[in-house]
């Protein structure tokens, strides 16, 4: 890898040590994974100036198992699956 192409001049592959790579994966951590990668998608992608037709949502993360009681009143605190029709 050309690490002073990736990560800038002076960076060289003995700065990634253990401790080192541990102590940015807990600032990653810290700092919300989901939110540091759509910053970076989105400042790359404005700086290369992609131009989107479409853009897509993943909501395939939310899953329900199991059925309700249809004989139990469901108190409206809680989730209601419904049918659109």
């Amino acid at each position: 890898m050309d690490v002073p192409n990736l990560f800038g001049e002076g960076i060289n592959a003995s700065d990634f040590e253990d401790y080192s790579l541990a102590r940015a994966l807990d600032k990653l951590s810290e700092a919300n994974p989901k939110m540091v990668f759509s910053s970076v998608t989105l400042q790359t992608h404005g700086a290369e100036e992609v131009i989107y037709g479409r853009l897509h949502g993943d909501t395939t993360s939310w899953t329900f198992a199991g059925m309700y009681d249809e004989n139990e009143e469901t108190p409206s605190s809680q989730l209601k699956i419904v049918k659109l029709q």
